[in-house]
This record gives structure tokens, sequence and C-alpha cells, in this order.
């Protein structure tokens, strides 16, 4: 494998995982086109801790937190691993066990997200944890979408303040000229006839 460039082992890696590990290493390639094997050999180590009990996993869960900059869909895959691994059940769930795999896991969710987009989804109504992060997608992308138009229009305000400051301060040097203008005008005038009287004086020197 030495050899091997990033997208011929990646490549290979995809055709020898299969459940919970092809899950996993299709999230991450599905949230970014800019992977490299190394990255991905973290995030695995970060998943998969071996023979870990059942107490280490629940201490994960109770302290999980979502990672600067990552994406909703991965936070969202890190935390339902987790918490199947903190708290393994068998194929008969009962409904009070469904009601608190969502309660725990969305109030975990909810903790990583932005502000805006948390008292968004906060109370909306659903009945499984993937509904609530298919929702909360649809949300983030209208959130990012405001966010763009608001930054757009405070770049127009910004350029138009400073395009109207710099119209007012032409403005006022151009009323400044005009003044200096008439007063050297008044200066002048009141300076000439004056000239004009002293050269008018009879010499009464002789």
């Amino acid at each position: 494998m030495s050899n091997w460039d990033n997208a011929e082992i990646i490549s290979m890696l995809s055709t020898k995982m299969s459940g919970e590990a092809y899950d996993l290493l299709r999230n991450i390639l599905e949230s970014s086109d800019t992977y490299e094997y190394e990255d991905i050999k973290k995030l695995f180590q970060e998943n998969y801790h071996g023979s870990k009990d059942i107490d280490f996993y629940q201490n994960q869960f109770n302290e999980i937190q979502r990672k600067p900059k990552e994406n909703n869909l991965n936070y969202a895959y890190r935390l339902k691993t987790l918490y199947t691994r903190a708290y393994p059940s068998n194929n008969q769930e009962t409904p009070e066990d469904k009601t608190t795999q969502l309660r725990l896991l969305r109030q975990k969710f909810l903790q990583g997200l932005e502000p805006e987009l948390q008292n968004i989804v906060r109370h909306k109504s659903v009945s499984t944890f993937e509904e609530l992060v298919s929702i909360t997608q649809k949300y983030a992308k209208r959130v990012q979408s405001n966010t763009i138009e608001k930054d757009k229009r405070i770049f127009v305000n910004a350029v138009a303040s400073t395009q109207n400051e710099t119209a007012i301060l032409q403005a006022i040097e151009k009323q400044s000229e005009h003044i200096n203008s008439i007063a050297s005008c008044l200066k002048l005038a009141t300076t000439e006839p004056a000239l004009q009287e002293t050269s008018t004086l009879p010499d009464l020197s002789g």
C-alpha cells in the first residue's frame, strides 16, 4: 500500500468494509471531498475503541461535544453510534426504550447546534432521531442562506455609508473653498478703498 495514492486506498477500504464500519466510512466521504487516508484513520480510531466496556461508552456519551466545524450529519452519527454502544438493547425495543433514546439523543444533538438553529428545531415534533436530523438539515440550509443575505446587506450598507461619507467630505471641502473665496473677495474690497483714500490726500509737507 505504500505505493498507493490516497484515492486508491480509500477505494480499497470501501470494498473491504461492511455494516457499521462501512456506514461510518460513507458518512465521512459524503461530508467532504478532501479527506485524506490519515484523517479517515483518525476518525475510525476515535469511533472504535476495541473491547471497552459499557461504562466507558456511557461516559463518552455523557461528555460528547460537537467538534469545531463538524457538520450536523457527522455529529448526529457519532451521537447515535455512541448511544447504541452505551445503551445496547435487543431487537425488541419497547416504546419506553424508544422514547428514552429519542429524549437523550435529542438533548445532546440540540446542545451542539448553533443558537439560532437550536431555537428553530427545539420544539419541532418528531418521532425518531433520524427525523430530527432531517428537519435540522432543512432548516440549517435556510439559516445559512439568511446569514449570507444578511452579510450581503451589511456589506452593501457599509459601502453605501462609505460613499455617502466621501460625498459629504467632498461637499464640505467645496463649501470651505467657496467660503475662503468669499472671504478673500471681502478682504480685497475693504482694502482697495483705503488705498484709494490714501492716494488722494494733499501733500502737506511744503
